[in-house]
C-alpha cells in the first residue's frame, strides 16, 4: 500500500475506514573486527562471517536511518546495497546511515533487483478507482542517474518482481489485474493481465521452486494471503487463499525466509506477521511499529542476512528486525535490451 504524497491523506481516510479496533551494522556484525585476540584496530579477523549477526535478539527492532520526511516506500538489497524509494527519488541508505539522493523521479514506489541496476514502479497520477493509465515502469542503472521508461499504461504500479522466465510481475492494489510487463521483446514494453484472481494485489514473493507465487491484497476486508500455482510455461494457474491476517491490517510487502515462512507488512496494524508456507499457519512476529511497508532481507557484508528491514509509509525512516533466519535470495530482473 504505497502512495505518493498528494494521495496520503486521502489514503490514511481510506484505511481508517478499513481498521477495526486491536488489540549501521552493529557490534558482533559481519563488518566488525571482533577478534579477542587483537587490540580491534584494523578489520582482520579470519575465517567466514556468521550467517546472522548477534547484536540484536529476534524481534528487536533498530533504526538504520530517519528524517527522511515525506515517509519511505519501496526498498531492494542490490549488489550489496540498500536501495529505498522516497515518494519522489531513489535513494542509497549507506551502513553509516548517510542517505545518497541517486534518482528522481515524479513518483516512486515499488522496487526490483535488475541487471546492473534496479526496476521502479512510478503509479504516475493515482487514482482509487484504478481508472488511469498513467503508471509505469522504470530501469535505473546503478551506474549513475541513468533512467529508462521501459513499460507504461497501467493504472497505478505498486509492487515489482522478476519472474523467473524473463518478464516481471506488477501488482496494483486498487484493481483486480496483476500485470506481466514483457520489456525484452519489444519497446515499451508489452503489458498483459497475468492474473486476475488476487484483488487488490500488493507485495509478491516467488517461492523458492518457483511453482508458487505468493501475493497479499491490501484493501480486502478480510485480508487474504494468496498462493497462485505458475504453470511449467509462466502463466498463472489456480489461485488459492493460504491464511488471513486481521481484518482491516492492510498486508502490504512480503519478504520469503529460506524455511518457508512467509513475511507481511500489516501497515495499519503496526505489525510484521509470518505466514507458514506449508500449513498456512499465521502469527504475529513484531508489533508497535511505526507503519511497515516493504521488506527485504539483509544482503551483502554490511547487512545482517537474519534481519527483515523495513520502510515506514507514514514514518521517516528504514527499519531493521531481526528475525533469526535468512531469507530467500531474490530473483534479479534480465536487463533492458542495448543497455
Amino acid at each position: 500500500m504505497l502512495y505518493p504524497p498528494a494521495m496520503r491523506h486521502a489514503a490514511a481516510v481510506l484505511l481508517a475506514l478499513l481498521a477495526l479496533p486491536s488489540g549501521a551494522c552493529g557490534p558482533g556484525s559481519p563488518g566488525d573486527d571482533d577478534s579477542a585476540a587483537d587490540d580491534d584496530t584494523a578489520d582482520d579477523d579470519t575465517g567466514p562471517p556468521p550467517a546472522c549477526w548477534d547484536d540484536l535478539a529476534p524481534g528487536a527492532v533498530e533504526t538504520v536511518v530517519s528524517g527522511l520526511d515525506g515517509g519511505t516506500e519501496g526498498i531492494s538489497f542490490h549488489e550489496g546495497r540498500l536501495w529505498v524509494t522516497r515518494p519522489d527519488a531513489l535513494v542509497e541508505v549507506l551502513p553509516s546511515g548517510e542517505v545518497v539522493p541517486h534518482a528522481p523521479f515524479e513518483a516512486a514506489l515499488g522496487l526490483a533487483p535488475a541487471q546492473g541496476g534496479l526496476l521502479v514502479a512510478d503509479p504516475g497520477e493515482f487514482t482509487f478507482d484504478g481508472s488511469g493509465d498513467d503508471g509505469r515502469l522504470w530501469y535505473a542503472s546503478l551506474g549513475g542517474t541513468f533512467t529508462r521508461e521501459l513499460a507504461a499504461g497501467m493504472p497505478n504500479p505498486n509492487f515489482v518482481a522478476a519472474t523467473p522466465w524473463g518478464a516481471v510481475l506488477v501488482s496494483d492494489d486498487t484493481g483486480d489485474p496483476l500485470y506481466q510487463v514483457d520489456y525484452q521483446s519489444s519497446d515499451p514494453g508489452e503489458v498483459t493481465v497475468w492474473t486476475d484472481a488476487v484483488p487488490s494485489a500488493n507485495g509478491m514473493a516467488f517461492s523458492a521452486d518457483a511453482a508458487s507465487l505468493y501475493a497479499v491484497s491490501t484493501f480486502a476486508p478480510d485480508a487474504p494471503v494468496w498462493r497462485v500455482a505458475v504453470e511449467a510455461d509462466g502463466t498463472a494457474g489456480e489461485a488459492e487463499v493460504l491464511a488471513h491476517l486481521p481484518a482491516g491490517s492492510t498486508p502490504d510487502g512480503v519478504a520469503l525466509d529460506v524455511e518457508g515462512g512467509l513475511w507481511v507488512a500489516a501497515n495499519l496494524a503496526g505489525q510484521i506477521w509470518r505466514v507458514d508456507t506449508a500449513t498456512g499457519d499465521a502469527a504475529p512476529f513484531a508489533d508497535s511499529l511505526d507503519t511497515p511497508a516493504s521488506l527485504a532481507f539483509g544482503a551483502g557484508d554490511d547487512w545482517d542476512p537474519c534481519s527483515i528491514y523495513f520502510t515506514e509509509l507514514y514514518g521517516d525512516g528504514v527499519d531493521r528486525l531481526a528475525v533469526g533466519v535468512e531469507g530467500l535470495p531474490v530473483p534479479v530482473a534480465v536487463a533492458p535490451p542495448d543497455f
